[in-house]
């Protein structure tokens, strides 16, 4: 069988949510949790993280995004590294000075497309596997 990745979704505000601890790497590497979400288009995590492992935001794409909380400036970084275990991918990130529902999200760009992902609803688990295998 394939290797994958099993997470239990975790407990936020007294709710059940698919957050995964992701790694985001440049010159430094911070662990955080983030929330897998397929209606997110791209990946928004805040400029806090992008300072803390020493990305230039300055040299990031400035664009606006669209989403149920209105209009969100952010500045793009089309490749950052991202690590949950031995899976490691290249991810376009915006990088936000908040995130509307205050969380970092995983979205479908770049993510997605690596991936295989199965929410099992049911059993409150989230099941990941290397599109390529």
């Amino acid at each position: 069988m394939a290797k994958q990745l099993v997470f239990n979704y975790v407990e936020k505000r007294g709710r059940l949510y698919p957050l995964i601890p992701i790694t985001l790497r440049a010159q430094q590497e911070l662990t955080l949790y983030a929330l897998v979400d397929s209606g997110a288009v791209i990946s928004l995590f805040p400029e806090d993280v992008a300072k803390v492992i020493g990305l230039d935001l300055d040299k990031g794409e400035e664009l606006y995004l669209t989403g149920v909380g209105g209009y969100i400036k952010g500045k793009l970084i089309p490749n950052v590294e991202a690590m949950m275990e031995e899976f490691r991918i290249q991810i376009p990130i915006v990088f936000v000075p908040y995130t509307p529902i205050e969380l970092a999200v995983l979205g479908r760009k770049g993510f997605f497309e690596a991936f295989e992902i199965t929410f099992r609803e049911w059993e409150k688990k989230l099941t990941i596997r290397p599109r390529n295998s």
